[in-house]
């Protein structure tokens, strides 16, 4: 059984808008996004962010922050 990280998928058109705001940057590691809470830049994939599903709109998303930003957020409440 792998446990490996998996990378989202964004098409070019997506990553370049997230490059030009600073949501995304390439880097040695590939693809990070940087958290809206924290501020710090993880991979961009589903070991550091959480994957949600919008069933009106039929398709995934990704939280804007991290998982660990996350899990203290909703600690709080």
């Amino acid at each position: 059984m792998s446990t490996a990280a998996k990378p989202f998928a964004l098409t070019d058109k997506q990553l370049a808008k997230g490059i030009a705001v600073g949501k995304f940057t390439i880097t040695e590691l590939g693809i990070e996004k940087k958290c809206t809470m924290c501020g710090e830049w993880y991979p961009f994939d589903d070991e550091f962010y959480q994957p949600y599903f919008k069933k009106a709109e039929s398709r995934f998303y990704v939280k804007a922050e991290c998982k660990a930003c996350c899990t203290e957020r909703h600690r709080k409440h």
